[in-house]
């Protein structure tokens, strides 16, 4: 790096600090938002998650909404603009493969298809978690790269969101890298490449019998019935998958069963998972994560 790159990344940093956190948004106090039906009262833990608490399922989706276009509206931005092929309006030649990549596999169309389809249940709790954000929108207070960009965000459309989970279902898909091998076998080698693929025949079950206790046994026993049972079911080899495991009642402090789940995903900043908690009066109560 020379002289001058440090110079102005020295002379910058502070700049860019301080016109972050002039932009950050107001998480305490009282706001008035239009579009809501009734008071919403959000409240932030000592992990700055949030707790909405809404008088009815509208509010609580566009609560939802605002909250999370408050903590991660720059990464929303790249989100739903990765999924419509728009990313090099925004940042330039440098995203022009990535667009005409998802143009191709047209996400955005799959979205309006899919749009009608949905249960009219769906559709309003889309249409107000896209409210909320455009309420978040109106303020203006947008992070900082907004402006290093000069770009202003248009306003949230319920496809967006609908395209941005098409882009993720292909994502975590695995599938498209496999039709690429497969193309590129039956290039060179014709149709006799299809003698190649891993036999598994339909009729065979999609679960696997229950786990060992590893406690008394031996490595070399647990190694060979793992692979007795994968060989019985010509799935020997290894391969890409994710982990899901539930802790029952009697083993959890509350009483309740807990589900655990590990997609495999790669480590991002921000995390690709936004936790919050929501509660409805008389209706909806829940506490996970969502993908903003």
């Amino acid at each position: 790096m020379s002289i001058l790159s440090r110079f102005m990344g020295r002379l910058l940093k502070p700049a860019i600090q301080y016109a972050s956190r002039n932009r950050l948004p107001t998480v305490a106090g009282r706001l008035a938002l239009a579009g809501l039906q009734g008071p919403v009262d959000v409240y932030r833990d000592s992990w700055g998650i949030p707790h909405i608490y809404a008088g009815s399922r509208h509010d609580l989706f566009f609560a939802q909404g605002f909250v999370q276009a408050q903590d991660r509206l720059w990464q929303m931005e790249i989100n739903r603009r990765a999924a419509s092929g728009t990313l090099s309006a925004m940042l330039g030649p440098l995203t022009l493969e990535t667009d005409r990549l998802t143009r191709t596999l047209g996400f955005r169309q799959l979205a309006e298809f899919s749009w009608p389809q949905l249960p009219e249940r769906m559709q309003t709790d889309v249409t107000a978690y896209s409210n909320g954000i455009n309420a978040f929108l109106d303020q203006e207070t947008w992070p900082v790269e907004f402006s290093l960009l000069r770009h202003r965000p248009e306003p949230w459309q319920p496809l967006d969101s609908l395209a941005f989970a098409r882009l993720q279902m292909w994502a975590l898909s695995y599938g498209y890298a496999g039709e690429l091998v497969r193309a590129r076998l039956t290039a060179k080698v014709g149709p006799a490449a299809a003698e190649l693929e891993p036999h598994y025949p339909v009729e065979n079950p999609v679960t696997l019998p229950d786990g060992l206790e590893l406690n008394a046994l031996r490595l070399e026993t647990v190694l060979t019935a793992g692979r007795d049972a994968l060989i019985g079911r010509d799935m020997e080899g290894g391969g890409r998958g994710s982990n899901g495991w539930v802790i029952g009642p009697g083993r959890s402090t509350t009483g309740k069963p807990i589900l655990g789940n590990d997609m495999h995903l790669p480590v991002t900043t921000p995390s690709i998972w936004y936790q919050l908690h929501l509660h409805q009066e008389d209706g909806l109560q829940l506490a996970g994560v969502s993908q903003p």
